[in-house]
């Protein structure tokens, strides 16, 4: 199944089921820009560590979410875990920059869900949720927890261990 997803321009019946499924308030989705920093260079697909990050230099809070996708033409959806950055002032931003270089995404806040820090054969890892796609009218995967061990440098570049270690104590 060859699936091209991007950041849908409306939310549609396919996208609300899944919004649904995970039990999201669709009024709070919100079409996020990517903003480009200046006190670090964020990395692709490490949205939780690139927020740990600038919490680091900015204080403000981690908004865990999801990002919404889809292809139209194959009647596929997708949600993916994500975590934007709050401001001190409460303003939302992705910092995160796109594999596929898309500038802007759908946003929708999860409160009843976050990340959760551990370790993996002595190496920093995250229990996050996997992607949830929805097929025509069938789940292919759907929500469950995950571990990975995010393959990076972050961890020395920017001191940001000190999270997992304060966490597992």
């Amino acid at each position: 199944m060859d699936v091209k997803v991007s950041s849908p321009k409306k939310i549609d019946a396919h996208l609300r089921e899944i919004i649904t499924y995970l039990e999201l308030d669709e009024s709070k989705a919100n079409w996020m820009k990517v903003n480009k920093l200046n006190s670090f260079v964020p990395e692709a697909t490490f949205c939780h560590l690139n927020v740990m990050v600038k919490m680091g230099y900015e204080k403000g809070l981690p908004q865990f979410g999801w990002m919404l996708a889809q292809d139209k033409s194959m009647n596929f959806s997708e949600a993916q875990f994500h975590c934007v950055w709050k401001s001190p002032e409460g303003e939302l931003q992705d910092i995160t920059p796109r594999v596929d270089g898309e500038k802007r995404v759908l946003f929708i806040p999860d409160d009843k869900r976050a990340i959760g820090l551990c370790y993996y054969e002595n190496r920093p890892a995250i229990y996050t949720f996997d992607n949830v796609r929805l097929l025509g009218k069938q789940y292919i995967t759907e929500l469950r927890r995950i571990k990975i061990v995010p393959e990076t440098d972050m961890f020395e570049k920017y001191g940001i261990e000190f999270f997992w270690k304060a966490s597992n104590k």
